[in-house]
């Protein structure tokens, strides 16, 4: 439900409540061992030179951000076009999960654990002109950063045993632009 700012006509706020869950899936295949020589001291990272191919090589990270939101979103209506911006702030639990294929000491097909909370946000800003009833084109940019705290690290060994060590931090920056036309019913 929108609500009028400041008693002033066209100019409008919502606020928002919700729930969002966003993953994370890495497969990590083809890898290249980079080789370190010491001759090379001081020049550029690129005259290092490719090592061999990681045989191999198919580990995985797969990571969950849940979080509940409270935010607000304002629209602003000119004759020239329309004026929105969107801010939420984000509570997430973090959980992720990792099977380091070849790494023999830990144990598969997880190899650990990692558990943490911490908070974010996001903003869009958009535009909106209106063509027609059915028709407007739209431009919006987009930028979220979530932060994650200390929390913990559960290593397990493929001798049975594990341990538990602090884990310091995850972070998770996205950026996007979309533009577009679009047509209501």
């Amino acid at each position: 439900m929108k609500f009028r700012m400041f008693d002033l006509e066209n100019h409008y706020v919502t606020f928002l409540i919700g729930k969002d869950n966003s993953e994370i899936n890495l497969v990590m295949t083809g890898g290249m061992q980079d080789i370190w020589r010491p001759e090379l001291i001081g020049m550029a990272s690129t005259d290092f030179g490719a090592g061999d191919e990681i045989v191999g090589l198919n580990s995985t990270y797969d990571a969950d951000f849940d979080s509940i939101s409270l935010g607000f979103q304002t629209d602003h209506f000119f004759s020239w076009g329309i004026i929105s911006l969107r801010y939420q702030h984000f509570d997430i639990d973090y959980e992720a999960k990792a099977n380091w294929n070849l790494r023999q000491d830990f144990s598969h097909p997880v190899s650990f654990i990692h558990e943490s909370e911490g908070n974010g946000f996001d903003i869009e800003l958009g535009y909106t002109y209106v063509l027609s009833k059915h028709w407007d084109m739209f431009s919006k940019y987009h930028y979220r950063r979530w932060s994650i705290g200390s929390g913990y690290d559960h290593t397990f060994f493929s001798n049975g045993q594990s341990s538990i060590i602090r884990f310091n931090e995850a972070e998770w920056d996205s950026e996007s632009y979309s533009f577009g036309i679009r047509y209501y019913l």
